[in-house]
């Protein structure tokens, strides 16, 4: 495209800086690809033909830009943290100053999380899935029982499931390796459709992950999300993978998991981001007191 050309003649850098972030996922460079694009074609928009010509003006009309685009708030936050890092790359290349690369500022995010299903709604949905589906069953199980990314349930890979132990590990952000237990519930429904598995495979199956549709492709995410939107909660809504995260760190939380433990078991990276979870337990703990205390 005429702005990736532009960037590209003027050395931008920008192959350079897509070979840097080589230990993240497809997922997310692809993300910061698409994000950067945008960016290049603003800047081409508005005359900027070499990175040295960046000033502060140009960095606020881009987010003024964005705001007009009728983006979510969290997508202008991931878009700007994507531009900032490139900056930042740049900066210590001295192509632009480091005061440039900070200047950019991301509207600040709601900290709401999507609503949490009961434990009862969910083990509705999952019975449900076993008459029907053992591939269902078990991707309901362990987005639930162990709490993964939906990225991390497609990338399981057999080797990486220990029936014995009852853990399987996690190949998480930032090519993080963790070991997560497993139920005996999520172990009974992997083992019945591991077993039925067999009958999905082809000659070009990929052989190494877990979850293979019945047609012998690798499942996608996108799958999932079809997958769920099978199994409706009573009310009609329909679960979002990511949900099933949530409840897991918020019935954990509930049951008195400690907020460390519960980070180590999601993956994160700070504490910070697992306590987003706290405020939903202090809301159960409030409702208990309400309910049971005589002078509440």
């Amino acid at each position: 495209m005429p702005s990736r050309a532009l960037l590209i003649q003027d050395d931008w850098l920008l192959d350079d800086y897509d070979a840097k972030q080589s230990t993240r996922s497809q997922h997310t460079r692809d993300a910061y690809s698409s994000d950067l694009k945008q960016f290049a074609e603003f800047m081409a928009r508005s005359k900027i033909s070499k990175p040295q010509k960046i000033d502060r003006t140009i960095l606020r009309r881009y987010v003024a830009w964005l705001s007009t685009q009728k983006y979510q708030p969290s997508s202008i936050a991931r878009k700007i943290a994507s531009v900032r890092g490139y900056l930042t790359f740049l900066a210590k290349r001295n192509i632009v100053t480091p005061a440039i690369a900070h200047a950019l500022t991301a509207p600040k995010i709601p900290k709401k999380l999507p609503r949490v299903p009961a434990s009862r709604e969910i083990s509705r949905i999952i019975t449900t899935s076993g008459e029907t589906e053992p591939l269902h069953m078990a991707i309901l199980e362990i987005l639930y029982g162990a709490g993964l990314r939906v990225s991390e349930l497609c990338g399981l890979e057999v080797a990486d499931v220990y029936i014995r132990n009852a853990t399987i590990v996690v190949l998480g952000k930032g090519s993080k390796y963790r070991t997560v237990p497993l139920g005996e519930p999520a172990l009974d429904a992997l083992a019945a459709y591991m077993k039925e598995r067999e009958s999905y495979l082809t000659p070009g199956s990929p052989r190494t992950k877990v979850f293979i549709k019945k047609t012998g492709k690798a499942l996608t995410p996108r799958d999932v999300r079809r997958i769920l939107d099978r199994y409706p909660l009573a009310d009609g809504t329909t679960l979002h993978p990511h949900q099933l995260r949530h409840a897991y760190a918020t019935h954990l939380l509930v049951g008195g998991a400690d907020v460390r433990s519960v980070q180590e078991l999601l993956g994160h990276t700070s504490v910070t981001t697992t306590e987003r979870y706290t405020h939903i337990t202090q809301d159960h703990l409030r409702s208990v007191y309400e309910e049971t205390h005589p002078r509440a």
